[in-house]
């Protein structure tokens, strides 16, 4: 018998056996189309017909090993790419992984498979197959030993990820369901000038009582964001709008940026800029340097990146907007040596004179609303406010330098 993608919703385990060079012919097809985009939802679906049919077939008569290896890459490629079937396609995998576990290459092609979908979408994929795996344990109580014993690691993985995110089930639910709902994510993360700034595509207007505004350095926000601090930080202080300082990435360097946008977007962070570094630094990459951040629950206008400062500019350093009819000037300052006329001590002393100038024109342009400088200033107003002074109690860090104490006043 002949498979076409017109027929393959009639294609049933009681047909004759089917053409097998066919088959793979269609496979093939089928793996070009999804990869690079061309095929439609209904060819995606039916797509996902054949290649379940494929892998539930216990007889390799009709499907060989090599046909469900390549059924079971579609199923990878379509559960990466069509999040309304992303729990269907983990579900599928996750059942052939424990029905040929005694079959290595196809065992090791679920895992490819599973593999392809958690690189696409990570915290999508790994709560999905949470409440996969949950659910296999509860219908199949008699398959729980294999069940552990091939999809242990990716459960413990899922539930590493997981964390990102330390909320309950029914949150959860909500933000998955946020995701499936919203229209194919076309944001450019990756902007060479590491300017990126995004609204939600349905920006949630809070009424706002008292406004509380948070600068935090983050020190790596890759580490903040996987570990779940991020968002114990947002549940617990709750900030109208949040500055990072010292993020150390990118928006690509986060995985799937997109998630980040989406878990903000549910707790009402619907604004946010990003300034990342794009100086290369000793031959490595910029942006692993510096680097800033602000999420807002209120919209932005006015937005500047930087100050005209030729030598700090493309690191990230400073982002300047108006919130709720306030000016803020966000800044995470360079920090100067003991050596005053070091190279970054006088790079130093000129950020301090154009953030100066920068506070002048922003109160002058904007004179209607006040004008805030908020952030990481890199500053100790004494000297016991520095760890080298314990270290060292009678050495004197730049910190407490007058330089430094004019720029903290």
């Amino acid at each position: 018998m002949t498979v076409t993608l017109n027929n393959i919703a009639t294609i049933t385990h009681e047909t004759k056996p089917l053409d097998k060079n066919n088959l793979r012919d269609l496979l093939s097809t089928l793996e070009s189309l999804l990869r690079n985009d061309s095929g439609s939802k209904l060819q995606t679906t039916k797509a996902l017909s054949l290649c379940t049919l494929i892998i539930r077939a216990n007889n390799f008569d009709y499907y060989d090993a090599k046909s469900k290896r390549k059924a079971i890459h579609i199923i990878g490629i379509i559960g990466a790419t069509t999040k309304h079937l992303t729990k269907r396609c983990i579900e599928l995998l996750s059942l052939a992984a424990i029905g040929f576990h005694t079959h290595k290459r196809i065992l090791s092609a679920c895992n490819a498979a599973l593999n392809s979908a958690y690189e696409r979408q990570e915290l999508f994929m790994s709560i999905h197959f949470l409440q996969v795996f949950k659910s296999i344990q509860k219908t199949q109580p008699h398959n729980d030993k294999v069940l552990l014993q091939i999809l242990r690691g990716w459960r413990d993985k899922a539930a590493k990820c997981s964390l990102k995110v330390p909320i309950s089930h029914k949150q959860w639910d909500t933000i998955l369901h946020g995701m499936l709902a919203k229209p194919t994510d076309t944001m450019k993360y990756d902007h060479p000038s590491g300017h990126v700034q995004w609204t939600s595509h349905d920006p949630q207007h809070t009424e706002i009582d008292s406004e509380t505004h948070i600068t935090w350095n983050v020190n790596g926000l890759r580490q903040r964001w996987n570990s779940g601090e991020l968002i114990d930080f947002i549940t617990k202080y709750n900030p109208t709008t949040l500055h990072l300082t010292e993020i150390k990435t990118d928006l690509q360097g986060l995985r799937c940026p997109d998630e980040l946008r989406h878990t903000l977007h549910y707790f009402g962070y619907s604004f946010c800029i990003w300034n990342w570094c794009t100086k290369a630094i000793a031959g490595n990459k910029g942006s692993g340097n510096f680097g800033s951040a602000v999420f807002s629950k209120l919209p932005f206008t006015g937005v500047k990146y930087g100050m005209n400062h030729n030598d700090t500019d493309n690191e990230g350093r400073l982002i300047t907007a108006s919130v709720a009819n306030k000016n803020f000037i966000w800044v995470y300052a360079p920090c100067s040596r003991s050596d005053d006329k070091a190279p970054r001590s006088l790079i130093r002393k000129s950020f301090d004179d154009a953030l100066t100038k920068h506070y002048g024109d922003i109160s002058s342009s904007r004179s209607t609303n006040p004008t805030y400088i908020v952030g990481d200033l890199n500053v100790a107003p004494s000297t016991t406010d520095c760890t080298t002074h314990f270290a060292s109690p009678t050495s004197s860090w730049p910190s407490t330098k007058p330089l430094r104490e004019r720029s903290f006043q």
